[in-house]
């Protein structure tokens, strides 16, 4: 399969790759359809993450179809299934978590091999740009619902800054928005972010 590959500092080829195999019984080999750039995976293409160790298929945002037909996004984050903490249901705890893209191949590939427990049906609604956003979106919702519960208040009766305009920071707003908040600020310097702000609507974004 074709597989775009990091070698090492600011240094990635797109060559031919082993063909993803399920590791058991358990696992699907899904054929990607599309594949969401994190900014971990920049900084592991800059050199600057010591654990995706070169040569790696970098990658843990992706849409696609198993062999059966269904499609899916994956969850990166591969739990022991053993531990304390999965047996609390805190998997993303777990000490010997593996992360796609990280300790596994990733998905910046033609496919890639995941367990069936990470695989999440996409509804027949959304596309695949906006289904490989499922990812980074679960991260934003994870720490808006912490924030939710540290609140004396209900969220919608809160006011927001949001540091940072980039994806992440990007979804927060969106979000915020749609659960009712008002006066949504968001903070970025680069003008190039902030006007992409601005066009969503999603808060009032400022320079600091």
């Amino acid at each position: 399969m074709k597989a775009l590959v990091f070698l090492g500092p600011d240094t990635v080829t797109c060559r031919d790759e082993p063909d993803a195999l399920a590791r058991s019984a358990d696992e699907a080999v899904v054929r990607v359809h599309a594949a969401g750039i994190c900014g971990s995976d920049l900084h592991a293409y800059h050199g600057h993450d010591p654990r995706r160790v070169p040569p790696l298929i970098l990658g843990h945002e992706a849409v696609g179809r198993t062999p059966d037909g269904r499609r899916v996004v994956v969850n990166p984050l591969i739990p022991c299934g053993r531990c304390a903490r999965c047996a609390e249901g805190r998997t993303h705890l777990c000490p010997e978590r593996r992360m796609l893209g990280m300790q596994r191949p990733g998905c910046f590939a033609e496919a890639v091999a995941v367990p069936e427990a990470n695989l999440i049906p996409v509804p027949p609604h959304a596309g695949d740009v906006a289904a490989v956003l499922a990812e980074p979106a679960a991260c934003v919702l994870h720490a808006l619902h912490l924030c939710a519960r540290a609140l004396a208040r209900p969220v919608a009766e809160a006011r927001a800054l949001v540091i940072g305009g980039g994806a992440i920071g990007l979804l927060a707003a969106l979000y915020l928005k749609a659960w009712g908040v008002r006066g949504v600020r968001l903070a970025e310097t680069a003008a190039a972010r902030r006007a992409t702000v601005a066009r969503t609507d999603a808060a009032e974004a400022s320079k600091c």
